[in-house]
Order: structure tokens, then C-alpha cells, then sequence
């Protein structure tokens, strides 16, 4: 009957912690930018919407309503974006390519540890 020692059993829980980590910390991106991306949309189906109702509620030759007109150019200049430390910004297709580059290194260097 095989017995386990300590060592055994911290290395089995610095396994588990790694694999814990590495699938808990993708997780949380994916959530933040899912979230971030929802924010996004509603921005831009907010500024279609306000568009619609200035064309709407104006008649020919009147002018536009002076709060509309101001909320349509604020939400013009002012598109939601997150951008860490000024170097580029956080879209699904940026945290994608991540991923992928991530895990096309993992495989690399697993095959290289099994070979």
C-alpha cells in the first residue's frame, strides 16, 4: 500500500492552486469584459435612439430642442471606453487574441516537456 507523504501532498496543492488560479483569473476578464461590452452597446443603441427622436420631434425648418442637442453631443465625445494605462483598448477581439497567444504557449511548452 503506497503512503503519501508531505511532499506529495504539497505538490498535488500547488497543482490544484495553479490550475485554480489559472482558470479563476480568465474567468473574471471574460465577466469584466462581457460587462463592458454590454455597457458599450447600450451607449451606441442610446445614441441611434436619441438620433431617432431628434429627427422625429423636430419639425421642418424649427430648430432642435436645446437639451437634446446637448445629450446627443455628449454622447458623442463621450464613448465609454476602457483603456489600462493608456496603451490600448479592451475589446472582446483584443482579450481573444490574448487567449489564444496564452494557450498556443501552454500547448508549446507542454509538448516540449512530454518530448
Amino acid at each position: 500500500m503506497a503512503t503519501l507523504r508531505p511532499r506529495d501532498i504539497y505538490s498535488w496543492f500547488s497543482y490544484d492552486l495553479a490550475l485554480f488560479v489559472c482558470v479563476l483569473n480568465p474567468i473574471k476578464i471574460i465577466l469584466f469584459m462581457e460587462m463592458y461590452h454590454r455597457i458599450f452597446k447600450e451607449a451606441a443603441n442610446t445614441r441611434v435612439n436619441l438620433s431617432k427622436v431628434m429627427y422625429h420631434l423636430t419639425a421642418v425648418g424649427e430648430r432642435i430642442s436645446i437639451d437634446l442637442e446637448l445629450m446627443f453631443k455628449q454622447l458623442i465625445l463621450i464613448t465609454p471606453l476602457f483603456v489600462p494605462i493608456g496603451i490600448f483598448s479592451m475589446r472582446r477581439s483584443n482579450i481573444i487574441t490574448i487567449f489564444s497567444v496564452v494557450s498556443t504557449c501552454a500547448v508549446y511548452l507542454v509538448q516540449i516537456n512530454v518530448t
